[in-house]
């Protein structure tokens, strides 16, 4: 088992709103927590503390595009989906309120305070556990794979075709990805406008 907790740099990355609040004060402080399974595969839950990570602010900006509602904030508070709000003074907005707040409080605090000054973007503690402390893997990966079974064949809710374990979605992505990464076409142009320029400096 894996524990990995970062906090950022909140002078170059203050972007999310604390709970209540309206100005950018934390970065977007990922954890993630990864536990051995077995026919099901490994559950990997990773996550930012925020409604939606940085990159994909950038991404909806440079490609002209909309961001998903409620995830940020205009400099006045009000929600809003155009990326140009947040970079005009805007914030991400903490996911699950009070509780994301305070998950993405603690990594700060252990990022910085705990492991100390930030001088590049994040520091990171990782945490990893011998299982084979409490149980053999055999019994782990049974066990685990009783509870994700139980899990998965819950009744689903209206619009909902199945449940998925968190790392599943990915896996997929990857097994069907055939090796490639499909971008916009103005990402695509942007990344090669900036290899021409970058191999014209050399």
């Amino acid at each position: 088992m894996t524990i990995l907790i970062s906090g950022g740099n909140r002078k170059d990355w203050s972007q999310v709103a604390p709970y209540g609040g309206i100005e950018g004060k934390l970065p977007t402080n990922p954890w993630c927590i990864g536990f051995l399974s077995g026919k099901n595969g490994s559950v990997v839950l990773d996550f930012a503390t925020s409604k939606i990570s940085g990159g994909l602010i950038y991404a909806a900006k440079s490609v002209g595009g909309l961001l998903p509602e409620g995830c940020i904030i205009d400099k006045k508070g009000n929600l809003t989906r155009n990326p140009d709000n947040y970079f005009d003074g805007g914030a991400i907005l903490p996911f699950g309120k009070h509780k994301g707040f305070g998950l993405s409080l603690i990594a700060q605090l252990v990022a910085e305070s705990m492991l100390g000054e930030i001088k590049k973007e994040a520091n990171w503690l990782f945490i990893a556990i011998n299982t084979s402390t409490y149980n053999t893997r055999n019994q782990l990966t049974e066990f685990a794979d009783k509870i994700l079974s139980d899990v998965i064949n819950c009744e689903t809710a209206f619009g909902f075709s199945d449940i998925k374990i968190p790392g599943e979605i990915e896996r997929n992505n990857k097994v069907n990805s055939d090796n490639k990464i499909y971008l916009p076409k103005k990402t695509w142009d942007q990344l090669i406008t900036f290899v021409s320029k970058q191999n014209k400096k050399l």
